[in-house]
């Protein structure tokens, strides 16, 4: 709605994942958790995500040594929908609805290795925590951690991060953009 009102003008969403368990311990921010693996989403495995079907975005993937990890907002906005077990939340923003996905086929884990730390309707700002991930739990089982993040109500992405790259706390992953 807000994006209506305003067109031509962007909207930057980060992804904001930290590794948990090096920053509790040391109280010093740990480094780079994820990397990108690009706007290219036809080389997930999911056939949904690969098709673009519920929208489109970018793909994160956990460092290979991450063991924890805390998947927080993107954007302000209100929390539409945590799916059962905590493996997809749904944000509604002023620049439409965005998803993030955590793992592919991570519903069949039914929140094993997943901590929910908000609910239906809460009101979020840019990186507060969403869901506590075990990684290797969620690894151990066979499942994929890459994660979708996704525009899902037909907006048109903009991707800012490098392919191939490690992004930092707070570095904007893709522009939603108003207008053509």
């Amino acid at each position: 709605e807000f994006a209506n009102e305003l067109p031509g003008i962007s909207f930057n969403f980060s992804q904001y994942i930290q590794d948990n368990v090096e920053e509790a311990l040391s109280g010093v921010k740990g480094a780079n958790s994820i990397k990108i693996i690009g706007r290219d989403l036809a080389t997930l495995e999911d056939p949904v995500f690969a098709g673009r079907i519920v929208g489109d975005g970018v793909a994160v993937e956990p460092a290979a040594d991450a063991t924890r990890i805390v998947v927080a907002a993107p954007c302000a906005g209100v929390v539409a929908k945590v799916f059962p077990g905590g493996h997809g939340i749904a944000l509604e923003t002023d620049a439409g609805p965005v998803l993030i996905h955590v793992g592919i086929d991570t519903v069949e884990l039914k929140g094993e290795g997943f901590v929910l730390r908000t609910e239906d309707g809460a009101r979020v700002a840019a990186g507060d925590p969403l869901v506590e991930v075990d990684v290797a739990a969620v690894r151990a089982r066979g499942f994929a951690t890459v994660t979708p993040v996704l525009a899902i109500g037909g907006q048109r992405v903009v991707p800012e991060a490098p392919v191939g790259g490690p992004v930092a706390t707070g570095e904007a992953l893709f522009r939603i953009v108003s207008g053509p």
